[in-house]
């Protein structure tokens, strides 16, 4: 099955640095964009996405990297439209019920639109989306995502 993800920029720094959330040697999130880039799944961007991948990806180009360039990240998702799934919509507000971090919320709000697997190496963020039902997102980590992404790709559905 084709799977559109949303990645927290977290993901992004982790698969360039080719850590976890703690620091520790872990090359799940480098696995995962690497999966997404080479089958049928895609990315979600949008302005705010773009915006906010672009300025952590231009800190991470001063350090670098022996695994995942920043660059590669540029040249397969940002710049090929074909790996992503662009949303121009107005991105809907969050239920009063949704108790999201703040520094979070439009990340959250981008989801909404298109409800795709939200990946984040953020246990918090992970657990406020998957406690607020009417979100109706699943948010997983990069290595839980990345089961997703091996699985076999079939037609768009």
């Amino acid at each position: 099955m084709k799977r559109h993800f949303l990645l927290d920029e977290n993901i992004l720094y982790h698969a360039i640095k080719g850590v976890n959330e703690h620091n520790e040697f872990d090359l799940s999130s480098m696995d995962l964009v690497v999966r997404i880039a080479d089958n049928c799944h895609s990315i979600i961007l949008n302005a705010f996405l773009e915006a906010r991948y672009n300025s952590h990806l231009n800190q991470l180009r001063t350090d670098r990297s022996t695994l995942l360039q920043p660059i590669f990240f540029v040249n397969v998702f940002v710049k090929n439209r074909a790996k992503t799934v662009w949303q121009d919509a107005p991105l809907p507000h969050i239920p009063n019920s949704c108790e999201i971090p703040a520094e979070d919320i439009d990340i959250v709000r981008s989801a909404l639109v298109t409800h795709p697997v939200v990946v984040s190496n953020d246990a918090g963020l992970r657990a406020a989306i998957n406690a607020c039902e009417a979100l109706n997102l699943r948010a997983l980590s990069a290595r839980d995502a990345l089961q997703l992404a091996n699985e076999p790709c079939s037609e768009p559905d």
